[in-house]
């Protein structure tokens, strides 16, 4: 197993790395399609009928295709999570923050080059 599911404290992941990590995993079994997008969703009792959009040189072409799973991992705004559950404004609540993440050039005093580190203060952290 790797590091993330070791107890102790928490650990910086950068999502180019978790992206890389999945996709090498999945690649030997799964079909990775990157010019393909869903535009609609339909439940059913034994499986999920997904319409997919794929763009070609000559133009978008359609395919419906039955799926025991949907997995939408692409965000807050993603595409399967807005034709599941409706559009955004009717789920998502804005929390009035932001969160920006860097890859510093030398490490900070006291910590590794690998390390991750949050400076956290009532009402405001960085």
């Amino acid at each position: 197993m790797g590091h993330a599911d070791l107890p102790g404290a928490p650990r910086l992941i950068l999502l180019g790395d978790v992206e890389s990590a999945l996709f090498d995993a999945v690649t030997p079994w799964a079909e990775i399609r990157s010019t393909t997008t869903p535009v609609s969703i339909g439940e059913h009792a034994e499986s999920v009928v997904v319409t997919l959009r794929t763009t070609t040189p000559a133009g978008p072409a359609d395919v419906s295709e039955r799926f025991d799973l949907v997995v939408g991992a692409n965000g807050l705004r993603s595409t399967v999570r807005r034709l599941h559950f409706g559009p955004r404004e009717d789920f998502l609540l804005p929390f009035r923050h932001m969160i920006g993440a860097t890859i510093l050039r030398r490490p900070v005093t006291g910590f590794g080059a690998g390390d991750g580190f949050v400076l956290a203060e009532p009402g405001r952290s960085a």
